[in-house]
């Protein structure tokens, strides 16, 4: 039973602290999500007409992603616009190729975490940079086999970021390789191949880094936005829209060696099940508030709903930052 006079009795307290059951979550983060992708892509769409961005019809499907959501019971449904600017359908995106790979870390030797860095570049050479970097993946992985007899096996994806004081770009793979070895030849390979080319004062191995997979979050690491999803600025916009011009129909998440590509449902209708509940209704979110509502005024999750996911949600994130500083300092005493 809850002891709290301010809080519902349907949060659970641990250690002092209070979150969500895992059944209301669900509709909190819908709900954030739907709030934070709608401002982002409201920007993309006024950047979109000013450019002229072949995008533009693509943005405006997000605008009504999830718009409406049915409840029938403890069902809750609703129609996805499955684009990568989409913080819903990316995050809905990003579990199925979670579950659907997470065998790498049962099946793997020692699976470790690899990214793969090269040098900044400005925004018209950025196709033609995201090519070279898919074929030059694809000739260390075939020269290591060829002169070490090793296979290596795992699964690469693209991702890149943006500097708004270079106005430059900056690519990457990330990548999960199945052993160690595996992963150190690919990044010497890999440092090889661009010293050669750019020159190596242009690459740098402290930017090609190796670190042991840990549960679920080194595949998390690997399967998350193929760019930032919020934006605050004009400039960083501009570089979200060409980041997205420049991968249209490409493929950002490969699998190598052995690993078969898993097949994804990717369906346009998501389901969320929530325990629990049991009555038939239909919300429809309305911008001013940032809230589903249903045709009596009522609200899908309340503000102090929102406000407990968050606040849980920042101290998870502060107690992982602290023991991401510790295990970066424990080395260094060594």
């Amino acid at each position: 039973m809850c002891n709290s006079t301010s809080l519902p009795c349907s949060y659970i307290s641990t250690s002092g602290y209070y979150h969500l059951p895992k059944s209301r979550e669900v509709l909190v983060k819908r709900t954030l999500q739907k709030a934070t992708t709608k401002k982002n892509t409201y920007k993309l769409i006024d950047h979109a007409r000013k450019v002229k961005s072949p995008l533009q019809k693509a943005y405006w499907s997000t605008t009504r992603c999830g718009e409406i959501i049915l409840q029938e019971g403890d069902k809750f449904s609703f129609k996805r616009c499955k684009q990568r600017w989409c913080r819903t359908c990316s995050h809905i995106r990003t579990a199925e190729l979670i579950n659907g790979y997470k065998h790498l870390l049962e099946d793997f030797k020692e699976p470790q975490l690899l990214v793969l860095t090269m040098k900044n570049c400005p925004g018209r050479e950025l196709k033609a940079y995201y090519q070279k970097m898919v074929d030059s993946f694809k000739l260390a992985t075939r020269n290591i086999t060829k002169t070490h007899g090793l296979r290596l096996n795992g699964i690469r994806t693209w991702e890149c970021t943006y500097n708004i004081e270079t106005d430059e770009y900056h690519p990457h793979f990330n990548v999960v390789v199945d052993t160690k070895e595996g992963a150190e030849l690919l990044r010497d390979y890999w440092m090889n191949y661009w010293s050669s080319r750019v020159g190596a004062k242009h690459i740098n191995i402290k930017g090609q880094s190796i670190q042991d997979i840990q549960g679920t979050d080194g595949l998390l690491e690997v399967f998350k936005y193929t760019t930032k999803l919020a934006v605050k600025h004009e400039e960083e916009t501009k570089a979200q829209d060409w980041i997205y011009q420049c991968t249209k129909g490409r493929r950002i998440a490969q699998p190598f060696g052995t690993l078969k590509k898993v097949k994804i449902k990717d369906e346009a209708i998501q389901v969320d099940e929530v325990k629990g509940e049991e009555k038939t209704e239909v919300w429809a979110y309305e911008d001013d508030i940032e809230h589903y509502v249903s045709g009596e005024g009522e609200t899908l999750i309340t503000d102090e709903e929102k406000a407990v996911y968050l606040r849980e949600k920042q101290r998870i994130k502060a107690l992982k930052n602290q023991a991401h500083g510790r295990n970066n300092v424990h080395p260094q005493r060594r």
